[in-house]
């Protein structure tokens, strides 16, 4: 069954064509995606582990392998990791960061927005991290996520359910799915089972957001 298809057990998804300006043309996507996307697109990613790591793609190997290694360090406060209050200027590893916060029951420091922000921040402070959380930023609005590396990451196992239901995360925060076939467009082979392409529908969690900001992306009511 095509993801894409079913209203119960997928996120709305985003016609960008049915906005005044195709998001594609005023934003276009960041070149190393462009690059990255046509490379994996002739690459059996899902079996080739070295391929994966060449190519710099999540993998769950590669968390796994990530959140037992004792010198992959970060220090939180200096990333800016919100709620900024919560964090302390000390380097803990990658590990530590994951059990004591990307999977701790959501509770005021710790909801899933702060989680999302702060996967994101990890990406861009240093993309060496992209593999062990599976998120970046591939223009100034719209994410890639990968599905699998980023539900290990937050300890989810119901990934649709959890993350990309109408009832989910992702959609109850306030984002929406670009449309695939939009996406097909330009890229024909991207693998939508494997990773999402999502953007904030109020434009309010973008690409140099702010705690201020972002708590407005607010589970809906």
């Amino acid at each position: 069954m095509d993801l894409f298809s079913d209203p119960f057990s997928s996120m709305l998804s985003f016609d960008i064509s049915k906005e005044n300006e195709s998001i594609f043309d005023v934003i276009p996507f960041d070149k190393h995606f462009k690059d990255q996307v046509k490379t994996e697109e002739g690459t059996e990613r899902k079996d080739n582990s070295q391929k994966a790591d060449f190519l710099n793609i999540p993998t769950v190997e590669r968390f796994e392998s990530a959140i037992v290694d004792k010198a992959l360090f970060l220090n939180p406060k200096k990333i800016n990791f919100i709620p900024a209050s919560y964090w302390s200027d000390k380097e803990i590893t990658f590990g530590d960061v994951v059990s004591d916060f990307f999977q701790r029951k959501n509770n005021s420091h710790c909801r899933f927005i702060h989680k999302l922000y702060n996967a994101v921040k990890l990406t861009e402070y240093d993309s060496k991290f992209i593999p062990f959380v599976g998120i970046q930023w591939v223009n100034e609005y719209v994410l890639r996520i990968n599905r699998a590396v980023f539900a290990k990451l937050l300890g989810i196992k119901a990934i649709e359910g959890s993350l990309f239901h109408q009832q989910g995360n992702f959609p109850s925060h306030g984002f929406v799915e670009l449309e695939p076939a939009d996406v097909r467009k330009m890229f024909p082979d991207f693998d939508f089972s494997i990773d999402r392409l999502l953007m904030h529908h109020d434009r309010i969690f973008v690409r140099g957001c702010n705690e201020e900001e972002v708590i407005f992306c607010k589970w809906k009511q």
